[in-house]
């Protein structure tokens, strides 16, 4: 095609309808990287506005490649344009997709699409494992080139000219009215009765972060000062810049507070005193469910907000987890729900092709069978996934609901990355169970000597390469070893074991592939009785607490080989050994359910009568002894019989590993179980302990 026209009279006729309609578009450029940057180049200079440009590739105007995502999010521009010579990361395209205002386009440069089926991009290398032979071709790219092909979008191609679609027709004016109405019911909820939460779910667009900045504002003449937590700060730009404009205030970025809007994150929210009238959590689906139990239960007046569709979190299984503990909890909690576009009108093109080209709605199916009997389960390559999209949908869907970190980079891992397995547990077509495995180790000798002398980090391998860490041995480096990445059972379909017989399978499939199995999770006593419940046995919890979801993390280990069973009682007694001092120092707040986990599984028998301590620890009972007289008393005769622990009831297991165990002040101890008073702690205290001595008898 002949390059001195760029915008034909109908291209621009069809920019302005878009404009006038409030619509976004993506503009597919596609060619050879010399033709199609001269192109991009004379696009960006004709098309008006605010630009950003993605590419590595310096000739390109004004390029930059941004190493992380959050340089991208919170901004606003009329035209983008991300370079696919360099490799499609998802997580960037979809930030930059979001920064689309009313009218704009995003331009989207690729190699001719029968090319890019074969085409093995720069981003390629970022989802390949070290010293594992790579997949021929991309699947990522092959699927995604199909789905370019059957978009809806402008498309410039450097043989076939100038493309347009049908213009959409054109919508009624914005309606604020449901954002309106949502203000309201966020000042209201600030306002009235404690303990009455607030959900807000919205799609991406809807301006329910704006409504929580406009909110702030209204409460400002009230004088009630507002927390906003999220995983990310960035996700609450919006709130403070609406708050700043109906202020009429100065703002910078990189502020945490205005007027009456503190920002704290959600590990702080939880584990530091604040004082506020009201709590908003945006992307709430970002969070695990027992952190915002933990939210609630620290303070009166929450409201929750969060995206129902995205790699935030997707609003179907977050609701499935979260709306039955409200109903139990809060009765009168309320919802409010917001699918009115405010950026850009509905029906937006541009957001229909990015939800589509990187699986944004993907989602468990609704329609379930009334029968389960027959279950297949099988393991699906990597080809077939990317070529069945119901299939794809389903099974991506379901694995976003198995963790709250998901970014849109998953999906790019899961078709390319050379190292991964996946597994379905399927009814007909209904998909019920669905895991993603990695194989990792049988590395060389080098890299694994590397890795032990801490000088290599390799790509991959995460599970072999913590285990070699803790043992100081390259047996897991240099033997094959598998790790669940994600498991996820039908949100409503839990507790059937479909989830244990997923992995029976998994494991029965790569016993002859693989030495061991294994897992790594957030610290919830929940997850780690399931797991040590399938004889995968606890050989690590993190140092670190997660930052989004304020829990250790947790390692486990199984053997599927004879030869690697003494290594893994080795990893599991290293850690029994060490749990006493660790619980008085680093885990000295970790979870008391959580403790008694550990507990049950690394000490199962050591029943044994200290006639001396038991003395002196009666005396104190009878008040002839202090509490602080007796501590060493209890310390030894508690680690000497820690299955009592487990035979104890909740209340006193909580209150002995909090005191005795993990040495926690009597401040503290009061605040976190909600006791009241000093009085009611020391016969609380006495009642745990006289549990726990009665059944030495």
């Amino acid at each position: 095609m002949n390059s001195a026209t760029i915008l034909p009279m109908n291209v621009t006729a069809y920019l302005e309808t878009l404009n006038n309609n409030r619509h976004r578009q993506l503009l597919l450029l596609t060619g050879s990287q010399d033709w199609t940057t001269l192109q991009a180049n004379r696009l960006i200079e004709q098309l008006q506005g605010q630009s950003c440009v993605i590419s590595r590739n310096k000739d390109l105007l004004d390029a930059n490649w941004p190493e992380h995502n959050h340089q991208i999010l919170g901004q606003e521009y009329q035209v983008a344009l991300y370079d696919g010579y360099q490799g499609i990361s998802p997580d960037k395209l979809a930030a930059l997709a979001g920064t689309i205002t009313a009218g704009g386009v995003l331009i989207l440069i690729q190699p001719e699409l029968k090319q890019l089926n074969s085409f093995i991009d720069p981003e390629f290398q970022t989802f390949q494992s070290a010293e594992i032979k790579s997949n021929l071709v991309s699947y990522f790219n092959q699927r995604f080139s199909k789905q370019l092909d059957n978009q809806l979008c402008i498309k410039l191609d450097q043989k076939n000219g100038w493309q347009l679609p049908k213009i959409e027709l054109a919508p009624e004016q914005p309606n604020l009215s449901k954002q309106l109405t949502c203000i309201k019911a966020i000042t209201k909820t600030s306002l009235g009765r404690a303990n009455r939460p607030l959900l807000i779910t919205a799609d991406r667009g809807r301006g329910k972060s704006s409504a929580l900045g406009l909110a702030a504002a209204a409460l400002i003449k009230d004088n009630k000062k507002v927390i906003i937590s999220a995983t990310q700060r960035r996700s609450v730009e919006s709130a403070f810049k609406h708050l700043a404009l109906a202020t009429e205030q100065n703002y910078k970025t990189s502020d945490n507070t205005l007027a009456n809007l503190s920002f704290i994150a959600p590990d702080k929210l939880i584990n530091e005193a604040h004082q506020a009238d009201v709590v908003f959590v945006d992307e709430a689906a970002a969070l695990p469910v027992p952190i915002l139990q933990k939210i609630l239960k620290l303070y009166p007046r929450v409201v929750f907000a969060t995206t129902i569709y995205g790699y935030e979190g997707t609003g179907r299984g977050f609701t499935l987890r979260f709306i039955p503990y409200l109903n139990k909890h809060y009765k009168n909690w309320q919802n409010t729900f917001l699918n009115t576009p405010i950026r850009f009108a509905l029906n937006d093109p541009l957001e229909n092709t990015i939800n589509q080209l990187l699986c944004l709605q993907a989602d468990c199916s609704v329609d379930l069978p009334e029968q389960f009997e027959n279950i297949q389960i099988k393991e699906i390559n990597q080809k077939e996934l990317s070529q069945n999209e119901t299939l794809l949908n389903q099974v991506f869907g379901l694995l976003v609901l198995a963790h709250y970190q998901t970014t849109v980079n998953d999906l790019r891992q899961m078709l390319d990355g050379n190292q991964i397995k996946i597994f379905i547990s399927l009814k007909e077509d209904i998909i019920i169970a669905a895991a993603l495995v990695a194989i990792e180790g049988q590395l060389s000798k080098q890299l694994s000597a590397e890795i032990l002398n801490g000088t290599r980090r390799p790509k991959g391998h995460l599970l072999a390469q913590s285990i070699a860490q803790l043992d100081n041995s390259d047996y897991f480096l240099k033997n094959k070893v598998a790790r669940i990445i994600r498991i996820a059972v039908h949100p409503e379909l839990t507790r059937n074991n479909f989830g244990s017989q997923l992995l029976q399978h998994i494991e029965s499939s790569l016993s002859t592939q693989v030495k061991a199995i294994g897992a790594s999770f957030g610290g919830y006593a929940s997850l780690l009785s399931f797991w040590q419940n399938l004889n995968y046995r606890i050989i690590k919890v993190g140092f670190k607490k997660d930052k989004v979801s304020g829990e250790h993390a947790c390692l486990v280990l199984k053997s599927l080989n004879s030869t690697c069973q003494i290594p893994i009682q080795e990893l599991k007694q290293q850690l029994s050994h060490q749990l006493p001092l660790y619980l008085i120092h680093s885990f000295n707040t970790l979870n008391a359910a959580l403790v008694v986990e550990l507990l049950k599984y690394l000490f199962p028998s050591n029943i044994v009568s200290l006639e001396h301590d038991l003395a002196d620890i009666k005396r104190y009972l009878g008040a002839q002894h202090s509490l602080e007289q007796v501590i060493p008393n209890l310390w030894r005769v508690i680690w000497q019989n820690i299955p009592l622990i487990v035979m104890c009831n909740p209340f006193a297991q909580e209150l002995i590993i909090r005191l005795i165990l993990q040495n926690q002040s009597i401040e503290v101890i009061q605040k976190e179980m909600l006791i009241k008073g000093k009085k009611q702690l020391s016969s609380d205290i006495k009642t745990a302990i006289s549990e726990f001595i009665s059944l030495l008898k």
